[in-house]
């Protein structure tokens, strides 16, 4: 059968080429647009002091956190960066970016405990081991190997500390940073709790003795001696602040560098159950669930807002404090400029700004 002839390709008059040019032309011009200017794109932000990446997890963090306002069970600010631990075990972070540490590795899970630093993370998973991220050009998270029955760890600026359980009850074991002997901990037993600072730790005893070591020459390392048995410590930036036990508990002793006043308490405050020692100023929850805040307060990072709701722990760094409410959600206050006081799933915060009066600056709240 003789096939049927092949029709010409048809073609474009030359008066319609130009059309359908332009029209082509103006669909990828809209296309550029929608790709450059789409809402869930993170704004270019400020390059930090550290490094020269921009902080692009801010808005990262808020949009992947899918955790009701009421699901978390912890809060640690870090110095420019706060993170959250869930009731199911996920870590949620958001602030400063430029060295990872809000950009926890993946397998991390089932945390039971976790600390943010100046700059890295931690985190204590269920099975006893630690997990860290962030910088750590002084080995600060780098584990030991054979680290193993860790039952809580402390993310100090250049080095970290934990409570290891498997090799010797109680034991502190710490790593990164030691020009000071900040690392170098003692042979310690029985230990409870850990708290690493700048340049200094320290460490409870289950009888409530302190010991502290590292860097001194503030008197961040020397307790009172009439201190007494101790429920809690905090390290902080050259200064110590514990939580009195015994007859005398529930008060807040501080001793070390003062010059902002971060270790001067309110004479009137009692009943305290927790205190956090950050750069220059400090923290502490009552038993009734309130927050009582002193120091340098730039930022108003000393200044919990109004209507913070009955408190069950707080934590305070750099120019920012976070506060855990008992209903399970996250308010952190203070400076924000690198998005560390943008507690999730709350919406973007203002621009960090310095109070002419040194008032309070802006104030997140984590609520949906």
């Amino acid at each position: 059968m003789p096939s049927e002839p092949r029709q010409p390709r048809p073609r474009l008059a030359p008066s319609a080429v130009l059309p359908a040019v332009a029209l082509i032309m103006c669909g990828l011009l809209v296309w550029v647009l929608a790709a450059f200017t789409a809402p869930d794109r993170p704004a270019p932000a400020a390059v930090g002091t550290r490094g020269e990446r921009p902080d692009t997890h801010v808005q990262l963090a808020r949009r992947e956190s899918r955790a009701p306002a009421a699901d978390f069970a912890q809060v640690s600010a870090g110095y420019v960066h706060s993170c959250a631990a869930t009731r199911a075990g996920t870590v949620t972070c958001w602030g400063s970016d430029d060295e990872g540490q809000t950009t926890a590795p993946d397998g991390v899970a089932d945390v039971v405990q976790m600390s943010a630093g100046d700059s890295h993370t931690c985190a204590v998973r269920g099975d006893g081991r630690v997990a860290c991220w962030g910088y750590g050009e002084q080995g600060q998270t780098t584990p030991p190997e054979r680290l193993r029955g860790v039952t809580q760890v402390s993310a100090g600026t250049y080095h970290t500390c934990a409570i290891a359980t498997a090799s010797r009850a109680g034991s502190v074991v710490c790593w990164g940073r030691n020009d000071f002997g900040q690392a170098a901990a003692p042979p310690l037993r029985g230990a409870r709790q850990v708290s690493a600072g700048f340049a200094h730790t320290c460490a409870v005893s289950a009888g409530g003795g302190v010991a502290c070591w590292g860097r001194g020459d503030a008197g961040a390392t020397t307790p009172p001696a009439d201190l007494g048995p101790i429920a809690q410590v905090a390290a902080g930036h050259d200064y110590t602040c514990a939580v009195t036990a015994g007859a005398v508990g529930g008060r807040v002793r501080c001793w070390g560098d003062d010059r902002f006043g971060q270790a001067t308490p309110p004479a009137v405050l009692d009943g305290v159950v927790q205190v956090s020692a950050g750069f220059a100023h400090t923290c502490a929850v009552t038993a009734n669930g309130e927050v009582s805040c002193w120091g340098r307060d730039d930022y108003g990072q000393a200044t919990p807002p109004t209507g913070l709701g009955r408190v069950s722990a707080v934590s305070a760094n750099g120019v920012h404090t976070c506060a855990l409410t008992e209903a399970g959600a996250v308010r952190c206050w203070g400076g924000n400029g690198r998005g560390q006081a943008l507690a999730p799933p709350s919406g973007r915060a203002p621009a960090d700004r310095r109070p002419a009066d040194g008032g309070t600056a802006a104030v997140v709240v984590a609520s949906r």
